[in-house]
């Protein structure tokens, strides 16, 4: 599994690994690289860890293939991306900019939803992920 030859191959070792797939020697069983990794080319060597912030289906024979995680951003799949601020979110895998959270609201660096997004001190609301008001004279929240 996981290899190819030219038509009139007549010898095991012209089967090469497929892209996406890493062996140690021609004509060997080939395994396909693991979720978070890719190889480009065929025949044997080992798959390639996508960049940081970055993961990819299993299988995966191009760096393109890399793609953001959800709670971080990047401008191209296949590069490095970073991760959402504290107080912003990405919900989406792949390209694009994270999400401010709403007003009166803050979360964690890395946040994936826009339920991570909680009150903050002060500030209440009906629920995780939409604008929260300043508490009203006379009252507070601490968390």
């Amino acid at each position: 599994a996981g290899t190819s030859s030219a038509s009139g191959s007549d010898a095991l070792n012209s089967c090469k690994c497929l892209a996406g797939y890493s062996g140690v020697s021609d004509g060997a069983a080939c395994s396909s690289c693991d979720a978070g990794e890719y190889k480009a080319a065929t025949g044997t060597g080992q798959c390639s860890t996508c960049p940081a912030g970055t993961s990819s289906a299993s299988g995966s024979d191009a760096l393109n293939s890399c793609k953001c995680l959800a709670g971080y951003s990047g401008v191209s799949d296949g590069a490095a991306c970073s991760s959402c601020d504290a107080g912003e979110y990405k919900a989406a895998t792949g390209t694009g900019q994270c999400s401010a959270c709403p007003a009166g609201t803050s979360s964690a660096s890395e946040s994936n939803q826009s339920t991570d997004c909680k009150c903050v001190a002060g500030y209440s609301g009906t629920s995780d992920g939409v604008a929260c008001s300043a508490c009203e004279a006379g009252t507070y929240k601490s968390t």
